[in-house]
């Protein structure tokens, strides 16, 4: 770009005049590239972010359903086995509503997982018995206890608080 030096002032003084020109297309370029991909790379940063909490989360369901599944196990084996006392037998071969129920409210677990990412989960406050959970988790590891001869009991007094619906099911094996 050119310029002619300015005429000089009616006091015939020159003044300076000084033109700068910067070509911004590229710059402009730039920033609408960044602002298209800033959605995208927006979303790309949640999900590198919610990663390691999905894979908590799908450790911990493994373990909570595994658990229940390996008493069932325990227990079908003591039966095969025919090598446990009568009243062991007597034990194993009565159904157990206990853990299916157990994986039951894990899964609803998992779908209130979902029900919180949408914005749906309602709590429902109750009280709930300690020894209650506790004797739950014993029942779970009865048959492992028996079959290495071990006597296994819950000994407690009565202790309610006050809890939530979905807290009350997380705490149970």
């Amino acid at each position: 770009m050119s310029s002619s030096p300015p005429p000089p002032s009616a006091s015939g003084e020159h003044r300076a005049r000084i033109l700068i020109a910067t070509d911004v297309t590229e710059r402009r370029r730039v920033e609408q590239a960044r602002r298209a991909a800033s959605p995208a790379s927006t979303a790309r940063a949640q999900a590198e972010e919610a990663e390691p909490g999905q894979g908590r989360l799908l450790a911990t369901l493994s373990h909570e359903l595994r658990t229940p599944l390996n008493a069932m196990v325990g227990w079908v084996n003591l039966l095969q086995t025919g090598s446990s006392t009568r009243r062991r037998r007597s034990a194993a071969s009565t159904p157990s509503t206990g853990t299916p129920a157990i994986q039951a409210q894990l899964i609803e677990d998992l779908l209130d997982v979902s029900r919180i990412i949408t914005g749906k989960l309602v709590l429902e406050r109750y009280v709930i018995d300690l020894v209650d959970v506790a004797q739950a988790a014993a029942e779970g590891l009865r048959a492992p206890a028996l079959a290495r001869q071990l006597d296994l009991a819950v000994t407690a007094e009565v202790a309610p608080i006050p809890s939530s619906a979905t807290s009350a099911g997380s705490s149970r094996w």
